[in-house]
């Protein structure tokens, strides 16, 4: 060995060495290492060039056994068999003719193709408001509605027929990984067998290195080879099918969510702007009455107003057809409830004025025990939430119900 070493660094440098320190051994014992650490670099070179580019050919797919060229068949032609499961336009399955689940997947969206939207405001503005992923797939399916599909088999065929539309696929361990793995077992063994005497390291250190390059050869195309069966391939396939028809699914729901609340308060804003309840709230208790005859003589009803004074109860007298109808107005603070004296008035008003019906109608709400005696005399109560419809669609007369 320190003949091989000599010849690596030169006669001339070893006896500058060997004269400046004037130690052979301790020269010797230099110099081995450097040029192991050489050869160390030497076999790098020849297991990242020769091994991986020559023996073991990379790909797109990743390290497979037996190709001779950059490139395997399918990346050669264009065609990558084992990126999409075929699609069935059927429906059927191939192998026993049952029905194939339907799926969602997402639009194909090709390469250089511009969105429709910024990925980078959605991004900055899912960050600041801490939304999660699903806001932004619900974002793109609004732009990308999802395409329904059948795969080519059902469920339980799929991972049992027709597995040769998939290769085996290995992938090895990266060199890093192994030489980390490799030094973290075998320094052990080299640390016993010095212990026991069984090699010496300045005298066996060519076979103590030589045993390291095994062991990262081990490490990396034994111990930490991963192989991809056919069925396991099929069975990712379809779980990542299912995986993205489940979140398309979530992110649809979650679209239908947000147009209902959307709906709902637009709805809602717009029944409040068209019964005027804002104004309401501002009137008197005459001019809330005054504004409900203006409202009903519009549903084609007579009405007929009594005295302030002495109304028994009674302020709004309606009549159409056969039916007479009490109205009892109270222009109550959304915060202050009506009680049962505005239901006892309305129920001795509808007597005394010889009414079919008797409503009471407010700008607020009813107390619980007002809603109980309205309920068992027959009473109509309309409340703030009823009015507000009932005022923003004067062409409708049965929006509102009894309480």
């Amino acid at each position: 060995m320190g003949i091989v070493f000599k010849a690596i660094f030169g006669r001339a440098l070893y006896t500058l060495y060997e004269e400046y320190v004037g130690k052979s051994e301790l020269v010797d014992t230099i110099l081995i290492i450097l040029g192991t650490v050489f050869l160390c670099f030497l076999g790098y070179v020849f297991l990242k060039i020769f091994i991986d580019e020559v023996i073991f050919q990379k790909c797109v797919h990743g390290v497979k056994f037996g190709y001779t060229k950059k490139k395997c068949e399918a990346c050669t032609n264009g065609v990558h068999k084992n990126v999409e499961p075929k699609i069935n336009p059927s429906g059927i399955c191939k192998s026993c003719g049952s029905q194939v689940k339907s799926r969602y997947r997402h639009q194909v969206i090709k390469p250089g193709q511009s969105l429709e939207y910024n990925t980078d405001e959605i991004d900055t503005f899912v960050n600041e408001n801490r939304l999660g992923p699903l806001f932004k797939q619900q974002l793109h399916l609004r732009h990308y509605p999802p395409e329904l599909y059948w795969l080519d088999y059902c469920d339980e065929c799929f991972c049992s027929k027709d597995l040769n539309r998939y290769n085996m696929k290995y992938k090895f361990a990266k060199w890093g990984e192994s030489l980390l793995r490799a030094f973290a077992y075998y320094w052990w063994i080299v640390l016993l067998a010095l212990a026991f005497g069984w090699i010496k390291f300045i005298n066996d250190l060519w076979v103590i290195v030589l045993g390291y390059f095994v062991m990262i050869l081990l490490s990396r195309y034994l111990f930490g080879l991963e192989v991809t069966s056919r069925i396991q391939q099929a069975r990712s396939d379809l779980s990542k099918a299912n995986s993205v028809h489940t979140e398309i699914l979530k992110a649809l729901d979650f679209i239908k969510k947000i147009d209902e609340e959307a709906a709902a308060a637009k709805e809602k804003i717009r029944i409040l702007r068209e019964s005027r309840i804002n104004d309401i709230d501002k009137m008197s208790g005459v001019q809330f009455e005054e504004h409900l005859a203006y409202f009903f003589s519009r549903l084609g009803y007579k009405v007929k107003g009594t005295s302030t004074t002495g109304d028994q109860g009674v302020d709004l007298i309606l009549k159409k057809n056969n039916e007479t109808i009490a109205i009892q107005a109270k222009r109550y603070d959304p915060s202050k409830s009506v009680g049962n004296s505005a239901i006892q008035e309305v129920i001795a008003g509808k007597i005394i004025y010889d009414c079919s019906d008797g409503w009471v109608i407010t700008t607020s709400y009813f107390t619980k025990s007002a809603i109980q005696l309205a309920s068992k005399a027959g009473i109509r109560l309309i409340d703030r939430e009823k009015l507000i419809k009932m005022l923003s669609d004067v062409e409708r007369e049965d929006q509102f119900d009894v309480v």
